[in-house]
């Protein structure tokens, strides 16, 4: 049988999903034609918000919010959007809609089939309102699916799992891979959606074994190769970078790690920001595995450079002062995609960011880099 892409039957009970809270005699229905600034007061106040009404109504509001957090916190630079983001969050934490019978109980309210799936047992609670558009959004990019140039068929993430929102450094591997594909095997660390796997296997790479920490990831990378049956092709663990994976030599090890250094709180944070040690436990972890013969290629990107963020390149560092990789090859490519109007102080990071692909080998046991 086909899969069908908006199934949401049979999820997983291990999946990461957006908290939900009981319905709280203390909590504040807020009706339409309250003042904006009388429900901003009770949010300040650490008050549990419930927006009633239409759906409307609650996006007047949380679009006002927004605009009022951008007064607060101007968008001048990379730090500046970081603080802005970390204030909205801490501002919309109490305010909440309540979901009865798997949909919200907003008039006029999308739709969104995981309430059901993720919530079965639920049928009457609260959750934050910017939980459920990010569920919302990632709905839609779930149900239709994402184009990617270096793909002939869509990709459809779930909820809670990363995809690339910019193509360079899929472009700059799918170059290289068109002509370094002769790998009889390869592992795809931090798989995510599954992009990379998918471009090794359209590469002719036979067989992909895929590993990601994140169950949400696991789940989406299963729903996809199964939609385009290839589950014979691959194999999806959830594990901490090689996981059970094992070096035969003619393999390819890919990584696509987080590129800037900064704390993490939620699975997807782990996707775009690394932590102290980060690069050390990865690098460790695959020169363990990894033979005289096998190739290790990163895509990053030295955008915490271009945006001052850091002055630390981890490759960097690792190939010069660990010696533990030979670098073989290293290729950049310019940003080209502009940033979206609403985000012009990125426009200047983007003009001296570049994609970076570094090919590796490990240097094992009485090798000596010349």
């Amino acid at each position: 049988m086909q899969y069908n892409v908006n199934q949401t039957s049979g999820l997983q009970g291990n999946l990461l999903k957006p908290e939900i809270f009981q319905v709280l005699v203390n909590s504040y229905e807020v009706n339409p034609g309250v003042p904006f600034r009388k429900i901003y007061s009770f949010l300040t106040q650490r008050k549990t918000i419930c927006m009633t009404g239409t759906w409307g109504f609650a996006m007047a509001f949380y679009s006002w919010l927004k605009k009022l957090n951008n007064l607060s916190f101007p968008l001048k630079d990379y730090q500046s959007s970081r603080k802005n983001r970390e204030n909205l969050r801490l501002m919309t934490a109490n305010l909440m809609i309540r979901v009865q019978d798997h949909g919200a109980a907003l008039e006029n309210a999308p739709e969104i089939p995981w309430l059901q799936g993720f919530y079965s047992e639920h049928k009457d609670f609260l959750i934050r309102f910017s939980d459920f558009l990010g569920m919302n959004g990632a709905w839609q990019w779930f149900s239709n699916g994402i184009k990617f140039p270096v793909l002939e068929d869509k990709v459809h993430p779930f909820f809670g799992v990363y995809f690339p929102t910019r193509y360079e450094h899929l472009l700059l591997f799918d170059t290289w891979l068109s002509k370094n594909s002769s790998f009889g095997k390869a592992l795809d660390i931090g798989t995510g959606c599954g992009i990379l796997s998918l471009m090794m296997l359209k590469h002719s790479i036979p067989f992909v074994h895929a590993t990601d920490t994140n169950p949400n990831a696991v789940y989406s990378a299963g729903l996809e190769f199964k939609r385009k049956k290839l589950l014979s092709k691959i194999i999806i663990e959830q594990a901490s970078f090689v996981g059970s994976y094992e070096s035969d030599g003619n393999d390819l090890i890919v990584f696509n790690p987080p590129w800037i250094p900064a704390q993490t709180s939620t699975e997807l944070d782990l996707a775009t920001y690394y932590e102290p040690g980060f690069f050390e436990q990865f690098f460790t972890a695959v020169h363990n595995i990894m033979k005289p013969e096998t190739t290790l290629a990163i895509l990053f990107s030295d955008f915490a450079t271009a945006a001052g963020v850091s002055t630390d390149h981890p490759i960097e560092s690792e190939i010069q002062n660990k010696k533990r990789f030979l670098l073989v090859e290293k290729l950049e490519a310019p940003i080209t995609q502009r940033p979206s109007k609403r985000k012009g102080w990125l426009e200047e990071i983007r003009k001296r960011e570049k994609v970076e692909l570094w090919v590796m080998k490990a240097v094992k046991g009485t090798q000596h880099i010349k």
